[in-house]
């Protein structure tokens, strides 16, 4: 077992992140933590690698654990070239490989020298344990997975983009080869290679792997278990993202019948307490019930169990949007309803006449609907009538002439004596 984590409850301030989570790692888990963002999962990942610690219960690491933790969009900022950078993260190995050189060199001039053999085996043996021999291997098979094989190790880290810097920076952590990873969001900046590349190769790690993502085909091709965080607890599933969703509509079910019968009972209990707690002859039993339903565990809300406590989610309610305006269409001698689809919105522009002939064939403009509603344009007239009219837009109660938009004059109508019907070089 890597790490065991036992009833640790984290607080920040009188914000209480964590609850009592208990949680086991084991040498080869593959693990996806989910949660609502705030639920506490980089706040676990910190307890894990060490940089924050529990104010309750405990955390139990295995003896000399190695971890890795990717923080999301963690670029690496560094003045040294790429080459510099891998032999960093390789630098336990080649101390080793130096050693060996060593002790290698001293029993060249003394062949007989026991000390010096049996720690030249000890040092080749912890080198061959760590697959020493295969460091370039490695090398090229991370760079080239996330797309470094064509790059040259001279170059500075420093002239790489955002982009590369965070893909170098996990690069760097892969060929550590850490006991436990830990990735908070790894596809970021991963295109479709790289992340079916990286898939494949979580899936022959030699370690745990602990893993937080929002992508869930990512998941179900790389975890195994799931644990979800909400309302400060952590729930754990076996299976990858889609067991995990059957697994939790399930236990939301369950948990939903078990609420409704307790509240079922609640409102009996509540009722017999109500009407018999003022007669003597059952007074003790309605005090008796009133007791049991003090002392009883209320059981949460299933729609609740996704938020933090003191922080419910309130339902937004929003107004229905206003009237549209009526259509009218006035006569000399009267008007009549015209409705909004059968209004022709061609306009010309008030401008266009100055322009002369050819201003008047480019002086049409065409608008929508929606913008004469607003209030945004002029009226337009409805050619569809033989007799003079104007058309009119405006709600019940309104004024007579509401406000048009900036550039148009106030009280602008155009009226003419349009044909029964449109011409046929008329667009519609």
């Amino acid at each position: 077992m890597l790490v065991q984590i036992q009833n640790v409850t984290k607080r920040f301030l009188d914000d209480i992140v964590l609850r009592g989570v208990s949680l086991d790692i084991g040498d080869n888990a593959r693990l996806g933590l989910l949660g609502v963002n705030g639920a506490g999962k980089t706040t676990l990942l910190n307890l894990i690698e060490g940089s924050l610690t529990a104010d309750e219960g405990s955390i139990i690491r295995a003896r000399g654990l190695s971890t890795g933790y990717l923080r999301q969009n963690d670029a690496l900022h560094s003045e040294r070239t790429l080459d510099e950078e891998i032999r960093d993260a390789f630098a336990p190995l080649y101390a080793l490989q130096a050693e060996m050189e060593t002790l290698a060199a001293q029993l060249a001039q003394k062949p007989g020298d026991t000390a010096l053999l049996l720690r030249y085996d000890a040092a080749q043996a912890k080198f061959e344990a760590r697959d020493g021999y295969h460091i370039e291997d490695k090398i090229a098979r991370v760079l080239n997975g996330l797309g470094f094989g064509g790059f040259n190790r001279a170059t500075l880290v420093g002239t790489l983009s955002g982009g590369e810097k965070m893909r170098f920076g996990f690069a760097k952590l892969l060929l550590r080869q850490p006991d436990l990873l830990m990735l908070d969001e790894p596809t970021n900046h991963l295109d479709f290679g790289m992340l079916a590349w990286l898939e494949d190769y979580l899936a022959t790690y030699k370690g745990a792997v602990l893993v937080v993502s929002h992508d869930r085909y990512f998941l179900d091709a790389v975890a195994q278990d799931v644990a979800e965080l909400a309302r400060g607890g952590l729930t754990l599933y076996h299976g990858g993202y889609t067991s995990f969703v059957a697994q939790k509509a399930q236990r939301l079910l369950e948990a939903r019948r078990a609420y409704d019968k307790q509240q079922e009972e609640i409102a009996k209990m509540e009722d017999y307490v109500r009407r018999n707690l003022v007669r003597a002859s059952t007074t003790g039993m309605a005090q008796s019930r009133r007791k049991a339903l003090e002392k009883m565990e209320r059981l949460e809300r299933p729609d609740r169990v996704q938020q933090k406590p003191g922080r419910e989610r309130l339902p937004l309610l929003f107004p229905l949007p206003p009237r549209q305006p009526e259509i009218r269409v006035q006569e000399e001698h009267g008007e009549q309803e015209a409705p909004p689809d059968k209004l022709d919105f061609r306009q010309r522009h008030p401008f266009a006449e100055e322009a002369g002939e050819a201003g008047e064939e480019n002086g049409e403009m065409q608008f929508e609907q929606r913008d004469f509603h607003a209030g945004s344009l002029p009226r337009p007239v409805c050619p569809t009538l033989s007799k003079r009219r104007i058309v009119t837009g405006r709600r019940a109660g309104a004024s007579d002439n509401p406000p048009l938009a900036p550039g148009f004059p106030n009280r602008y109508h155009e009226t003419q004596s349009a044909p029964s019907r449109a011409p046929e070089n008329t667009r519609l």
